[in-house]
């Protein structure tokens, strides 16, 4: 889970060197500035909450790992669509295609860790 968090933050850093401004539209219609400190804290929720989903498919649901795995990646998936969205209108392509690509890094990395260290190999 830390490698999720780093690399995000890794991402946002070389973004934000090269420019990016990282405002995003808020629900009041202001903007928000994505600051390390968000990208830490989500990072850290997104692998939390896919850890505990993995934990509670191995003791309920048959080949777990499998259904975990197209449930992460579908989700991970997902994550994306609001991005796209606001691409342009909302937000500038230097805003969010790092967003994009933290958001398909920390799922790939949680994806990667925890199918390796799963209980159910079979998957």
């Amino acid at each position: 889970m830390l490698t999720a968090v780093v690399i995000a933050l890794a991402i946002w850093a070389v973004a934000r060197f090269a420019g990016a401004g990282f405002l995003v539209p808020a629900w009041d219609g202001s903007q928000d500035q994505v600051g390390p400190v968000d990208v830490i804290v989500m990072a850290t929720v997104a692998s939390l909450a896919g850890w505990a989903l993995l934990a509670v498919m191995e003791r309920f649901v048959s080949r777990a790992l499998r259904v975990w795995t197209i449930t992460a990646a579908t989700v991970t998936a997902l994550s994306i669509v609001p991005l796209v969205l606001m691409t342009g209108s909302q937000a500038p392509p230097a805003t969010t295609i790092p967003l994009a690509l933290m958001h398909i890094a920390v799922g790939a990395t949680v994806i990667s860790f925890f199918r390796r260290s799963a209980v159910n190999t079979s998957g």
